[in-house]
């Protein structure tokens, strides 16, 4: 039987509400966190919204296997799970669980929230694996639990007509007191099981939740969806993949993340106006284009995705002010704040799609003061559907603004108390900027990330390869829950030679003259 469930409540935006966890206010699923510039994963099919320096493209499929192993030979006991022989790590909280082997495992959003998906060899069932954050101490796993049931609940009602009790959905089971593993007695889960009805003669739904505080705010959740005619089988394989699950302890998670963070912080505090400077002449008036390599290794046979042109100068806060800030978010704290401009435009390709997107971008010299304005544009024949962020910040207070085409705008103010908050334009110039410092090291920085609308940490490490003399590497990830890093090599001017994604693409400096000529030897639309 396919994948049934394209439909599914939004579990953690209702948890958002009642029990005060953190998400982003758009109900609109978000793309992970990737390279500023380029396109990043989501779900497929899935809504998408403005990503400051970047635009979205949907992924043709996000899963990525993971290596398994057959069952052994003999083994045909139907009641046993067999697991992967590699975990899935879920680095920010230090989650590490072993998923049935043949599942797929990927990473998808919902509500703007990311999470780890695993999905059955023959998609009868999936598993969505959060990691939900509270704003208040006294939520408990229970109460939040409760939360999600009363919804999923209230959900089968209304599916019912909320008529008739009896049609709506029944919890099948439900444990308040459920010991997560052997080795963390202390981590009392709670877990319960939803029958939820369908429409026609298609099989009831069944919802699994499974939810642990294992920090002060923190939580980790398994949300397990399945059909009725499938559930001994999935609930098996559910609570095998929950059990295992094994957790680092707190204290060196925060450690290394601390480590890092220092160290971004110290090196950042030893950099001079003069060293911001220098690195915005190496990124001035760039063209580069993004592409998938051919086999040939011919530019002609590669596959052209975007381009986009970086231009960057000292300038005032006051030529974006006008027409960028939304008069709703708060002015600068100062008349006329200089600093320095960053500007970013781009196309991309998505079959008969396009995407423009015009970014800009104001720090002052002191670092305090922040404005940023990215407007997307995509088009599909006459069809055009646009979309606007605009987000201001003076020291730690911090509000962004989200609009677009048959949206209503929606106003967040990102929360964080850390002194290793990188501002937008220095995540962009960040690799000219630690080549500046010429310390190779890990580094770790606050950023704000559109995707799930908050502040979070990237990791990025510069190393001198050992086998390119006079060039830096430099390997980032932008979220802690990142799969693979992005690996960028750069002259020792900081100038850049190429960025590998993850994926495939590669972005690469180009002349303008030559992009031109490929795009049009291509038959692309330039205009």
């Amino acid at each position: 039987m396919p994948y049934p469930f394209a439909s599914r409540p939004g579990v953690c935006l209702f948890l958002a509400l009642s029990c005060g966890l953190v998400a982003h206010p758009l109900a609109l699923a978000q793309a992970q966190t990737a390279d500023p510039g380029t396109p990043a994963r989501t779900s497929p099919g899935k809504p998408r919204s403005p990503v400051p320096g970047r635009t979205i493209l949907p992924a043709k499929d996000d899963r990525t296997p993971i290596t398994v192993r057959k069952p052994p030979l003999g083994v045909a006991d139907p009641s046993v799970t067999v697991l992967a022989e590699e975990p899935v790590t879920v680095e920010s909280v230090g989650l590490s669980f072993y998923p049935p082997a043949e599942s797929q495992v990927g990473s998808t959003s919902v509500g703007g929230e990311s999470s780890t998906e695993v999905l059955s060899h023959d998609e009868t069932w999936r598993v969505d694996v959060r990691t939900p954050r509270t704003t208040n101490d006294e939520v408990t796993a229970e109460r939040a639990g409760e939360a999600v049931v009363k919804q999923l609940l209230d959900a089968a009602q209304a599916m019912s007509g909320g008529h008739d009790a009896s049609t709506g959905g029944k919890i099948l089971e439900r444990n308040t007191a459920l010991i997560f593993n052997p080795e963390r007695p202390d981590l009392i889960a709670y877990r319960a099981y939803v029958s939820m009805p369908q429409s026609g003669k298609k099989p009831d739904l069944v919802r699994g939740y499974t939810i642990a505080k294992i920090g002060p705010r923190q939580f980790v959740a398994f949300d397990l969806s399945t059909t009725q005619s499938h559930f001994t089988e999935a609930r098996r394989a559910y609570e095998t993949m929950v059990a295992s699950a094994r957790f680092v302890d707190s204290g060196d998670i925060s450690l290394s993340r601390s480590t890092a963070v220092q160290t971004g912080i110290k090196t950042l505090a030893n950099l001079t106006r003069e060293d911001y400077e220098a690195a915005i002449a190496v990124r001035n008036d760039r063209w580069e284009r993004l592409f998938l390599p051919s086999p040939t290794g011919a530019d002609t046979d590669e596959r052209e995705l975007a381009y986009r042109r970086i231009r960057c100068r000292v300038g005032t806060r006051s030529e974006l002010d006008s027409k960028a800030t939304p008069s709703k978010l708060a002015p600068s704290t100062q008349p006329k704040p200089e600093g320095y401009i960053f500007q970013l435009d781009s196309r991309y390709l998505d079959g008969k799609r396009t995407l423009d997107t015009q970014s800009i971008f104001f720090l002052s010299f002191d670092r305090k003061d922040e404005l940023w304005t990215i407007r997307n544009a995509v088009r599909e024949g006459e069809k055009i559907a646009s979309t606007t962020e605009t987000g201001v910040r003076s020291g730690k207070a911090m509000t962004v603004q989200t609009e677009g085409t048959g949206l209503p705008a929606k106003i967040i103010k990102p929360v964080f108390e850390t002194d290793g908050y990188l501002s937008q334009i220095e995540s962009m110039l960040l690799p000219q900027l630690l080549i500046r410092a010429a310390l190779p090291t890990d580094y770790g920085f606050y950023v704000y990330q559109s995707g799930p609308g908050r502040v979070t940490l990237r990791r990025d490490t510069l190393d001198q390869p050992a086998d390119r003399p006079g060039l830096w590497k430099l390997a980032s990830k932008y979220s802690e829950d990142a799969k693979k890093m992005q690996v960028s090599l750069f002259h020792e001017s900081g100038e850049l030679i190429r960025t590998e994604l993850p994926d495939g693409p590669i972005w690469e400096p180009v002349k303008f003259e030559r992009l031109v000529k490929l795009w049009r030897d291509k038959d692309l639309p330039m205009k």
